[in-house]
């Protein structure tokens, strides 16, 4: 996760507050995910993955 953060300025994720915050997680994470060499998820992107599932299913819920 902190991989992800790090991708996001600090000004601009400082300006971003709950679902803007959310989406721009997850937008990130579609974009940056590391995969294998033939195009698998590795275990990092499994775990990022599954926390930005975890986000969306919170933002829905709100």
């Amino acid at each position: 996760m902190a991989h992800l953060l790090a991708a996001v300025s600090l000004p601009p994720a400082l300006e971003l507050r709950g679902q803007k915050l959310e989406l721009r997680i997850i937008y990130i994470s579609q974009k940056q995910v590391p995969l294998s060499c033939d195009g698998k998820e590795t275990p990092q992107s499994n775990k990022i993955s599954s926390v930005t599932g975890r986000l969306a299913v919170r933002a829905v819920k709100r």
